[in-house]
């Protein structure tokens, strides 16, 4: 994360692509909270995140043990832009639920995801 902020000094673009990358490391770092902080970073500088991103940080999320921020970050994905919300997305709130145990609000998302007709993969 701490290279990413250096690369406008060094006269590099930052993009959805190093954004989306930075944050894919923190998730498999099981960084949650440098995740979040890039995202929100993000919108600071007003880089727009794509579906990647936002999968990225709700995988970071559950691997941090996070379930209430990664159906958040979801929730809020569904109400920017709705038609971004696919099976990766649920896929990785519900991991993140079960990672917690939380298996009733797992199955309540697998219920919205049939309801928003995202098919499901399982």
């Amino acid at each position: 994360a701490a290279l990413l902020m250096e690369m406008p000094g060094a006269g590099l673009q930052l993009s959805v692509f190093t954004y989306s990358a930075a944050i894919t490391a923190c998730e498999r770092a099981q960084q949650w909270l440098a995740a979040l902080a890039l995202l929100r970073h993000m919108q600071l500088v007003r880089v727009e995140p794509c579906i990647f991103t936002h999968s990225a940080a709700i995988s970071a999320c559950a691997k941090g043990h996070q379930w209430p921020t990664a159906i958040t970050l979801l929730v809020q994905l569904g109400v920017d832009c709705a038609a971004s919300v696919n099976t990766t997305t649920y896929n990785a709130a519900i991991s993140a639920c079960s990672r917690s145990r939380q298996w009733e609000v797992a199955l309540g998302l697998f219920q919205r995801m049939r309801q928003d007709s995202v098919k499901a993969d399982v």
